[in-house]
């Protein structure tokens, strides 16, 4: 029968080998699947694991996913702030984030601008 510190030697492994699997899949451009192994991971060991957490921001780099970066990132500065990656990380995600929304700010108001200028009912020939 297995004591408690086998227990626990077995659940670290399983952790740690979910962590391993999620290393090759990002490794080779496999981001669902390294999300996948990822989230098998237990959430009381992943919460303040920045290994863990900086493979999801590096997943979230490889999606584009600027906002969860941007969260990731902040998250990480908190955690280990002496280390200057998560502040390019955030800065990074923060410029991509404007970009876009600006770039949807644009289009609404082209939009807004041409029902303007257009008339309802153009007059038939």
């Amino acid at each position: 029968m297995k004591d408690q510190n086998d227990v626990q030697k077995d659940w670290e492994q399983q952790q740690a080998n979910y962590f391993s699997s999620a290393v090759g899949y990002y490794e080779l451009d496999l981001l669902d699947e390294a999300e996948t192994e990822l989230n098998k991971i237990d959430a009381s060991a992943a919460v303040e694991a920045i290994p863990i957490l900086a493979l999801r921001l590096n997943i979230c780099f490889g999606r584009k996913q600027w906002n969860k970066m941007a969260a990731l990132a902040s998250y990480l500065l908190l955690l280990d702030q002496f280390n200057p990656r998560w502040a390019y990380a955030h800065a990074l995600a923060t410029a991509k984030i404007d970009p876009e929304q600006n770039q949807a700010k644009q289009k609404q108001k082209a939009v807004k601008l041409i029902k303007l200028l257009l008339p309802e009912s153009l007059p038939s020939g």
